[in-house]
């Protein structure tokens, strides 16, 4: 079993997207969020756009919002331009797409936000750094998923309010770190509380780095 599909496996019911109709193919007028991932890699994107649609974030994930005979670049192209926040699936598979590049590029030209979800351990090829030096990335490794997802849902609804910290709530165990080794500009780290993820599966004492770009 390859390891995106241990971490959907992990997830667990919970993370199963029993609301998320991927057979209707449904254009959204307005949405929130764009959803970028390689098409290896659809059951974990499928995963998480289920977790962020569930705390009531839209998203537009391709192909389930483009009609049929629609012009598949156009409506990427529109989508993209229509969303505040772009989640990308960042994996070995990601980073070999031209298509994911081409949305990242899309997305840094309008100055849309990025949050990358790494769902493997692997370093970004120097043209997916160009784009993503200035993001900072929440590692995604470890089951369970779900855990990993609220963090993105976090991150994604904390940008849609302008704010600049996570919820207390969900500052946990997932790490986010920098791009191609490069230092936040100002980290306050937080360890997460033992007694609220004993049963969580995470790793005790991981790090969940709050980053703040002073300007």
């Amino acid at each position: 079993m390859a390891h995106h599909e241990k971490l959907v496996a992990a997830a667990g019911p919970a993370m199963m997207p029993a609301t998320l109709d991927l057979e209707r193919p449904e254009e959204r007028s307005a949405h929130d969020v764009f959803l970028s991932y390689a098409t290896p890699d659809r059951a974990v994107a499928v995963a998480v756009c289920a977790g962020i649609e569930q705390t009531g974030i839209r998203c537009w994930m391709a192909p389930r919002n483009i009609l049929p005979g629609r012009d598949w670049a156009e409506a990427i192209v529109e989508a993209i331009a229509g969303a505040r926040v772009i989640v990308l699936v960042f994996s070995s598979n990601a980073n070999a797409s031209v298509q994911v590049l081409r949305e990242v590029e899309r997305a840094v030209s309008k100055r849309i936000s990025i949050v990358p979800v790494r769902i493997e351990n692997v370093a970004p090829t120097r043209s997916m750094e160009y784009f993503l030096g200035a993001s900072h990335w929440l590692d995604a490794f470890d089951p369970p998923l779900d855990v990993h997802v609220r963090r993105a849902a976090d991150a994604v609804r904390a940008i849609l309010e302008g704010r600049t910290e996570p919820d207390e709530a969900l500052a946990t165990p997932a790490a986010v770190t920098a791009v191609g080794g490069l230092e936040p500009l100002d980290v306050e780290v937080q360890r997460m509380a033992p007694d609220d993820w004993a049963h969580s599966g995470g790793r005790l004492g991981t790090l969940f780095r709050r980053l703040i770009e002073d300007r």
